[in-house]
């Protein structure tokens, strides 16, 4: 007798395992720690950086197409210490950031309605920072279950520039406000829990403030079989700085720019919605074209006898019709 079917692939079946076991195949978004929607707060601790690595990953984000495209410019320190960023190869520039660039330089010879345009234009795809830290959430609320759970991680703390300056400067301390740091707050029997405070600003944005925030007395970070689990968990922080081709990211510009078309389904969940009753049927492809051929007709209806069409001209303007067919199935 042949045989007609085959074995079970478990090399297979024990990634899948791991990847239910992980929850929605270790989902980044499940891995972050969740910020207050609105005012309210959050204690995490910090945790020290693996062996080698550094504490924290700098990167910054252009929001295109609804999509995070990770800047491909990095953090640099001049010798005068001085930082800024640039790009890691020259010969290369972040093809968003130079197009943010030129609408800038663009907007100081324009006048001022055309500069605000080109200014505005700029700020949609300006890139902003973001700080990834691994951190402990000493208490938060499962959104599923509803019950409170207790240093919870490691997670990635997610911050802008904000929180990271408030962080970096509590360690090593303010001088311009003469105050002393902290040290290193990440120490594992004496580091600090640090509580992000957010308040709401008034205002037509709501923009959030995390100025009340504050590092706490110090405190063991947990006991040694917590620790020893923690430290050999952390997040691998640089490998979240996921970098598209130059190629790629001008594409999405491209399409935000609505140069070519974008690639979004454009999905439409009415279609498949029951009319209201009362309410008219959606119109058939057919349909609407009847309604469009009629609405040109008695546009063009002249005062006299009408005359007949030629034969050549059609009904239908010609890029109506162009269009109808990249549509109809």
């Amino acid at each position: 007798m042949a045989q007609n079917y085959d074995v079970l692939d478990m090399a297979a079946l024990s990634q899948e395992s791991e990847r239910l076991e992980q929850g929605q195949g270790g989902d980044f978004l499940s891995d972050l720690v969740r910020m207050p929607e609105k005012a309210g707060f959050v204690v995490v601790r910090i945790l020290p950086p693996a062996k080698g690595k550094k504490l924290y990953c700098a990167t910054r984000i252009h929001k295109v197409n609804k999509r995070n495209l990770h800047c491909p410019r990095v953090l640099t320190v001049t010798p005068q210490g001085k930082t800024f960023w640039r790009d890691a190869d020259p010969k290369c520039p972040c093809p968003i950031c130079k197009y943010n660039s030129e609408l800038w330089k663009e907007s100081e010879d324009a006048d001022e309605k055309r500069a605000k345009e080109l200014q505005d234009q700029a700020r949609e795809v300006k890139a902003f920072e973001r700080y990834y830290y691994n951190c402990i959430v000493r208490q938060q609320v499962d959104p599923k279950t509803g019950e409170v759970q207790k240093n919870i991680g490691p997670k990635i703390l997610s911050i802008g520039v904000q929180l990271h300056e408030r962080i970096v400067r509590a360690i090593v301390g303010d001088k311009a406000n003469e105050e002393k740091g902290l040290g290193d707050i990440t120490d594992i029997k004496n580091g600090r829990d640090f509580k992000i405070i957010k308040s709401v600003r008034p205002g037509k944005d709501s923009f959030p403030d995390y100025n009340e925030s504050k590092f706490q007395e110090p405190s063991p970070l947990g006991d040694p079989d917590q620790v020893e689990q923690w430290l050999a968990t952390l997040h691998d922080l640089g490998a979240l700085r996921k970098l598209q081709s130059p190629d790629e990211m001008k594409v999405e510009l491209k399409k935000h720019l609505g140069v070519i078309k974008s690639d979004d389904t454009g999905f439409d969940i009415n279609e498949f919605r029951k009319p209201a009753d009362g309410a008219a049927p959606a119109q058939t492809l057919e349909e609407q074209v009847e309604q469009v051929v009629a609405a040109q007709s008695a546009a063009k209806e002249p005062t006299s006898a009408p005359t007949p069409p030629s034969k050549s001209e059609p009904l239908v303007a010609q890029d109506f019709l162009d269009e109808l067919k990249k549509i109809k199935p």
